[in-house]
């Protein structure tokens, strides 16, 4: 049977019911069946159970000091550690029906600018780095923004952490040896909060200061040097050239915090994206991270799923979700005025939107909590040959003009596969802009989110561009 091009995509969100834990009828972390008391995280777990900071798994009589802690779950224990008074008050609402279980803890952190998932909720679910937690803990108890090596430094100078030995006798206490991109597990979680009771003096929560005018990605901005985002990511994942101009992608483990930098030939930044929600644009005191905002700061009237504003200084562009979220800001492009990606050859400019398309495909998947594509040249040739068809004959559609659709078109490759899929395009400026497009068509966006798929391949030629998707047969 021939599959269906589009198929639909479920995503269920896995819901908890989380309360602040009482000192009623509790167990003793010695009474949890994988306690151990000869562990550097023995004292804090009694200490965390004690003080009703987390409760365990009681019904299992377990403590799971191995289990990575999710960004909401430490979220939750952060606040209940050092804000439990406005905490209780915050939950008495409780979370409206529809909404995540923790948006109540985020609504109260957000009074910190605390930096979480505020709108990608299913990220609030997947397990936080270390690096990240320790960019957490360091600005909401200093106040003061931070990058991720600086709050690393906090940790150690505070001794919050001492990082990993990593072979040696007395631990580093390094940047890499903190191992950032590690997942945190739940013992680490609570021997940190342990060491802030002990260690620090003033364990009160503060507002997160904000410049009154950034725009940046990640706490990077245009005119940064190549090597202060390899300072955070270390080289880059991938590399794309076009003329003078060099494109990176960065991001940790898959596909997080990512982030596509283009560097001009004295490898400083002149053009940024992220589609994920780690970008700050912040003009006059304002946060422009909805729509109405824009267009109320530029004095404009769009609603369309882009909205372009130039300064003296850089372009800026705003892209929206119009599927699920009207208002909300979902991606962001920052680029020097003047600078075009078309001012290239043809085939550089396929090239560096095979590139895009790529990449950010991937980064999407994993914000809705699917794995990453692999890249497949056999498929990405079908692509091609598909895009330049297009283009050479004048016509757009999923079927060429000898009547053969994509199956047929994979078929006749001789590439065997289980499911399939297409998505195509015609008349965009660049990789970006098709993808966020793409995402803002229900159909598109629900072949580029489907689970079952494994491989990718992105053909473009001139201003079509073709993108399949496959589950080959070994």
């Amino acid at each position: 049977m021939r599959r269906k091009l589009f198929s639909f995509l479920f995503i269920g969100i896995l819901c908890m019911v989380l309360t602040i834990p009482t000192n009623a009828s509790k167990l003793s972390a010695i009474e949890f069946i994988d306690y151990q008391s000869n562990t550097n995280w023995s004292e804090p777990m009694k200490w965390a159970i004690n003080e009703g900071i987390i409760s365990g798994y009681p019904e299992e009589k377990k403590l799971k000091p191995s289990e990575f802690v999710t960004e909401a779950e430490m979220t939750v224990m952060l606040l209940n550690f050092l804000n439990i008074n406005e905490l209780q008050s915050n939950l008495k609402v409780g979370s409206k029906k529809g909404e995540h279980w923790s948006s109540p803890y985020y609504q109260l952190a957000q009074n910190y600018n605390f930096e979480l998932s505020y709108i990608t909720i299913l990220k609030r679910d997947q397990p936080i780095r270390r690096g990240t937690i320790a960019k957490l803990l360091a600005q909401g108890l200093t106040g003061k923004k931070l990058t991720e090596q600086e709050a690393v430094q906090w940790m150690y100078d505070n001794e919050i952490s001492i990082g990993y030995l990593d072979g040696n006798d007395i631990p580093p206490r390094t940047y890499e040896s903190f191992h950032p991109n590690e997942k945190l597990n739940r013992a680490h979680a609570v021997v940190f909060l342990y060491n802030i009771q002990h260690n620090l003096e003033n364990k009160s929560l503060k507002v997160i200061e904000q410049s009154s005018n950034d725009v940046s990605i990640n706490g990077f901005e245009l005119g940064d040097h190549q090597s202060k985002f390899e300072q955070l990511y270390g080289v880059p994942k991938n590399i794309s050239k076009v003329n003078s101009l060099t494109v990176h992608t960065y991001y940790h483990n898959d596909y997080e915090d990512f982030i596509v930098a283009g560097f001009d030939k004295d490898k400083k930044a002149v053009m940024l994206y992220t589609n994920q929600e780690i970008f700050t644009v912040r003009q006059d005191d304002i946060s422009l991270k909805d729509r109405q905002i824009v267009n109320d700061y530029f004095e404009i009237e769009r609603t369309d799923m882009a909205t372009e504003v130039t300064t003296d200084e850089y372009s800026l562009t705003f892209y929206f979700d119009t599927l699920t979220n009207l208002n909300h800001v979902r991606a962001i492009q920052i680029k020097q005025s003047g600078w075009n990606l078309t001012d290239t050859t043809t085939t550089e400019l396929n090239d560096i939107n095979n590139f895009f398309i790529f990449e950010i495909t991937n980064s999407y998947r994993k914000i809705f909590g699917q794995s990453p594509l692999k890249w497949n040249n056999k498929i990405a040739n079908i692509a091609y040959k598909h895009s330049k068809d297009m283009f050479s004959n004048k016509y757009f559609s999923h079927t060429n003009l000898k009547g053969n659709d994509p199956f047929d078109r994979i078929q006749l490759d001789g590439i065997a596969y289980s499911s399939a899929g297409e998505n195509i395009a015609f008349g965009y400026s660049d990789g970006m802009t098709v993808m966020e497009a793409w995402m803002n068509s229900l159909h598109h966006r629900e072949t580029i989110l489907k689970t079952s798929y494994t491989h990718l391949g992105i053909g473009s030629y001139d201003s079509y561009f073709t993108q399949n998707f496959l589950t080959p047969i070994d």
